[in-house]
């Protein structure tokens, strides 16, 4: 309030009082800059209005937060004093403003500067390894993510203020929503690398059940979680303005590694798909071995912004991608030297599951998550036990809520052709076929390509 909201205040009352808000801490670090004999100067930039800052008629209320310019060195850095977390080399510190046009406030401005792209990309990458002793017994499940720039600024200010109760629960609900029975074990380590700027994060669990069982297989379902949010397919197909992409530019890596036991004797082979567009370009990967696979996934931001004309291109490249982005993996038992363990009653088995699904769908709902993938497999158990009315309701109800989410509209022609309805299952493959699905998923209900063969 008051001559404040728009003046900052004084140097030496804000270090005195030892708060401020951007522009007071600006102005602080400023002087404290200038004290050194370095060239600094307070910066004014938006920030939800990146681009085409020039095309706006001049106003106070156009810039809603101060940083500082800094050149040292042959380089000009753009610091903001009021992220927290920050550590280490300058070069490394994260830049979440990157791309902005700002408005430096120095005598010799004539107009807009901008902060430049980094050199490469911020990279975060998450790798999921599992353990298997016995195909009926619980399963060892080891996550880490590594987070570099402003993702590991932001774990390290995050954690600062959680304790490892909380980290628990917050990781063990995430993980429960995947696998329901998954249990954490032990505590959360955190690995913090100050001078690169690079957090790890990891965690062990053990997953009851994490295989579904049928007669030639074994089947286990992943989940690029780390790139969910990244990309969203537009509301509208076509655009008159061009549409922004606002994690560019970086890079995500997930890896699940699935150690079978030692009956296992696979034919080593390899296969890659790659699904590439100006904006983005992700790559799967699966590599088998004798006793085990890993699945790979890159996925690469390569623009700011998608013109308007190549919207409805990049919504069907998306949805391609989306489809690779989470599915099925499957081991199957002719690979298993001797017996392989006798199948669980499967109706048993699917009734249990129904009882945890239920579960998944309220704790979504009363968190304000969207339901969609637990309603999905829902759905799929209700189908199999034959209650046929509840499980469309349930699919039905996940494409309404999420109609472009991870394959749900595949889910629900699966549900439709598990039911007996051929003609509404054949309604739904024939819209996910024009979205640019065209894997044995879509050809096959229950398969995922590639199959583990």
């Amino acid at each position: 309030m008051g001559e404040n909201s728009h003046r900052p205040a004084p140097p030496a009352e804000v270090l005195a009082r030892r708060y401020g808000d951007c522009k007071d801490k600006s102005l602080l670090l400023v002087t404290m800059l200038r004290a050194l004999g370095l060239e600094a100067d307070p910066v004014l930039v938006s920030v939800a209005l990146h681009k085409n800052m020039g095309q706006y008629l001049p106003s106070p209320m156009l810039f809603d937060h101060a940083i500082v310019r800094l050149a040292i060195g042959g380089r000009t850095y753009f610091l903001d004093p009021t992220r927290q977390g920050q550590h280490g080399q300058l070069a490394r510190l994260g830049q979440p403003l990157a791309g902005a046009e700002v408005l430096v406030v120095h005598p010799g401005s004539a107009g807009l500067d901008g902060i430049a792209y980094p050199p490469a990309p911020e990279r975060q990458r998450r790798s999921e390894q599992v353990t298997v002793t016995a195909m009926d017994a619980p399963a060892s499940l080891l996550v880490r993510s590594e987070y570099s720039g402003a993702g590991a600024e932001t774990l390290r200010a995050n954690s600062a203020m959680a304790t490892q109760a909380e980290m628990k629960k917050s990781l063990g609900d995430a993980m429960a929503r995947r696998y329901p029975e998954a249990q954490l074990v032990g505590d959360v380590v955190l690995r913090d690398d100050r001078e690169r700027n690079v957090m790890v994060l990891e965690s062990q669990f053990t997953v009851p059940r994490m295989f579904s069982e049928s007669a030639t297989a074994w089947t286990v379902d992943y989940n690029a979680v780390n790139m969910a949010d990244l990309l969203q397919v537009p509301g509208a197909g076509q655009r008159s303005a061009p549409l922004t992409v606002p994690g560019y530019p970086y890079a995500v890596d997930y890896e699940m590694t699935l150690r079978l036991p030692e009956s296992f004797a696979m034919r080593e082979d390899s296969e890659s798909r790659t699904v590439a567009d100006p904006a983005f370009n992700g790559t799967r990967k699966i590599t088998l071995g004798k006793r085990g696979l890993k699945l790979e996934l890159q996925l690469n931001l390569l623009a700011d912004r998608i013109e308007a004309a190549r919207t409805v291109e990049f919504s069907r490249k998306l949805q391609a991608w989306d489809m690779q982005r989470a599915g099925t993996l499957r081991v199957f038992k002719a690979d298993m030297q001797g017996t392989p363990v006798a199948p669980p009653n499967e109706e048993a088995r699917q009734r249990a599951a129904l009882v945890k699904l239920d579960q998944a769908v309220q704790d979504a709902e009363r968190s304000g998550r969207e339901p969609g993938r637990a309603l999905c497999e829902r759905a799929r158990v209700r189908a199999h036990l034959g209650q046929a009315q509840d499980a469309i309701k349930d699919a039905t109800r996940a494409v309404k809520l999420q109609d472009q989410a991870d394959g749900l509209l595949a889910c629900r022609a699966e549900v439709y052709l598990l039911t007996g309805r051929v003609a509404e299952a054949k309604a739904d493959f024939t819209r996910v076929i024009a979205r640019g699905q065209g894997e044995p998923a879509t050809w096959f209900p229950g398969a995922a390509w590639p199959t583990c063969t």
